[in-house]
């Protein structure tokens, strides 16, 4: 009778058939179990692949609740009941809500506040959720279809990340802080998918310096867009403003271009010191309309060289404090709390500090700005205490020389100025405890000529009318005042004032003093911008710091339109006495 079982070298194994039973057992054990994980596996990868974390907001600002946003970006719409969002931590149930194909809903653990504090998206399901505390440093972020089902994750890590602004996806597993104006997408098409068209208004800004509006465009799209108008509107309600246009040129995928515009030509005619916007678009659209539009909230500023520095106190004496003092030359009442003073370091850099207090200063008047009440001693009475702004505890300015420039809130220059204790009359027995004085409110406060020591007897004249001045007479295209004048420092006759007008708004202007044959003797002005009118000094000394002869000179100005372009001179005599 044959025994069943392998043959071995010619004999049976009983042992191999035990072997091969256990065997054959523990296959049907293990693709049973592979059978059933892949059938679980079959009925989940649907959710998987359809529905997935697409935002995270962990960091929002004051007054924001944290949030995560998920799409369904499949062709079917999903039932989510038993799902979860869960943290590294703990999980929190969702309610049973059907999120339709090419949908967003949003999880956050309070939808009123959330729709307060940012713009979502209408056609978002906005989902109340007991989210767990996401960390502001590193977490983990899982939505799962029951207690063991992943339908997707993510793990953050905020030095990676911009605090402020969500996180988005640009991929299936790349993230990346949000590019978005509102520093986020709540409900909509993620800031950093690439698009086909999409033309965007990068920044919008402002050269404080030249009061120029720069305007950055650039393709982030995956194809070349055309040619369009960029229009720039300034105004103070949605109602008003002067609208401006620039031509924008083709420009390839990864390309940009600033767009430069005079501010003249925007917000010509707004109060200075009120709020206004500066809003910009193009003349067509593209893929994403959300980019297309730029709006800068500015304080608007006063025409160039109309709220000017007319006093300074670099070097008190103990009883005294350092001060600035400005003159308003607008017809505008403006509230300076909120604007700054920056001065020179003795290293050369510049400290930027904002006037804490309401400062009203209203036509014509003037203002003075100091750290402490000691300067009230100089002030001419309770009128005068009115126009006296506080800066930071401690602020002082160099004790020799320095620049100080005033700003608006929103960055602009108003003014600029140039100190030096050599500029103090020769002839004072004392320079500390004497401020710098202009004649004029109008003169360039870069410029040594424009500054006179002080002949009050308290050592300056703070929001109160400067001890020096001299008269000017009005009238003419360029006027010099005294004509003969003196060449000496600290005589009556000195220096000559140069009195300019042009027929602009703004204008970048040269003003030059010539021999009558033409041949140049000094420059005053060298391309300088410039407001309607200014005011140059002249102290009868050539380009080379050497004292020009008595005789006459021809003073020439020449200023080109800031927004037309054109050209307009002027002529007038001046003659130096001795």
């Amino acid at each position: 009778m044959k025994k069943s079982g392998r043959r071995r070298h010619g004999t049976y194994d009983r042992r191999s058939d035990s072997v091969a039973c256990d065997q054959s057992v523990r296959s049907a054990i293990v693709w049973s179990a592979i059978g059933l994980i892949l059938s679980m596996l079959f009925l989940t990868i649907p959710c998987g692949a359809q529905i997935r974390i697409n935002e995270v907001h962990a960091v929002p600002a004051a007054g924001e609740p944290e949030w995560i946003e998920v799409v369904n970006a499949g062709s079917t719409g999903i039932r989510m009941t038993s799902w979860s969002v869960c943290d590294a931590r703990t999980c929190a149930g969702i309610p049973d809500i059907t999120l339709p194909a090419g949908r967003y809903a949003v999880f956050t653990r309070d939808t009123v506040v959330l729709r307060e504090a940012r713009y979502v998206d209408e056609r978002a399901l906005l989902v109340e959720v007991r989210l767990p505390s996401l960390n502001n440093g590193v977490d983990d972020v899982v939505v799962r279809n029951g207690d063991i089902v992943v339908v997707d994750s993510m793990s953050y890590d905020m030095e990676q990340g911009i605090r402020g602004r969500s996180l988005e996806r640009s991929d299936l597993s790349s993230w990346h802080a949000s590019r978005s104006r509102d520093s986020a997408t709540c409900g909509y098409l993620n800031s950093i998918v690439t698009l086909d068209h999409d033309r965007a208004i990068a920044n919008v800004g402002i050269d404080g310096a030249t009061y120029a509006i720069h305007v950055r465009v650039a393709n982030v799209g995956r194809s070349a867009m055309p040619s369009t108008v960029l229009r720039v509107l300034g105004s103070m309600s949605s109602a008003d403003g002067t609208a401006a246009g620039k031509s924008v040129p083709e420009l390839t995928p990864g390309s940009w271009i600033d767009v430069s515009l005079s501010y003249d030509g925007v917000l010509d005619t707004a109060t200075a010191g009120a709020s206004a916007t500066i809003i910009a678009w193009f003349d067509d659209g593209d893929d994403r309309p959300d980019n297309d539009t730029a709006i800068l909230p500015i304080v608007v500023p006063p025409r160039r060289g109309s709220l000017t520095i007319t006093e300074v106190m670099f070097d008190p004496m103990s009883w005294q404090c350092d001060y600035v003092e400005l003159y308003n030359g607008t017809s505008d009442t403006i509230d300076l709390q909120g604007w700054y003073l920056a001065d020179t370091r003795s290293n050369g850099v510049w400290d930027t500090t904002d006037i804490e207090t309401s400062v009203t200063l209203r036509p014509g008047a003037f203002a003075v700005l100091a750290a402490d009440t000691s300067v009230d001693a100089m002030l001419g009475g309770a009128d005068d205490m009115t126009r006296r702004g506080s800066m930071r505890r401690g602020w002082n300015l160099n004790a020799d020389a320095g620049e100080v420039s005033v700003m608006t809130p929103s960055g602009f220059v108003v003014d600029r100025i140039r100190y030096d204790s050599r500029w103090h009359n020769p002839h004072l027995p004392e320079r500390s405890g004497v401020s710098l004085e202009k004649p004029l409110a109008e003169l360039s406060g870069m410029a040594s000529e424009s500054w006179l020591s002080s002949g009050d007897p308290r050592g300056g004249t703070p929001a109160r009318k400067n001890s020096v001045g001299l008269p000017l007479p009005s009238g003419g295209k360029l006027v010099a005042s005294p004509s003969p004048f003196s060449t000496r420092a600290g005589a009556p006759a000195h220096p000559c004032l140069l009195r300019f007008d042009i027929p602009a708004g703004q204008a970048v202007a040269s003003l030059r003093i010539l021999t009558p044959e033409g041949m140049p003797v000094r420059t005053l002005l060298d391309a300088v911008f410039v407001g309607t009118m200014g005011i140059v000094a002249w102290d009868g000394v050539d380009d080379h710091g050497v004292t020009v002869a008595p005789g006459p000179y021809v003073a020439l100005v020449e200023a080109v339109d800031a927004v037309s372009g054109e050209l307009s001179r002027a002529l007038c005599l001046v003659v130096v006495g001795e």
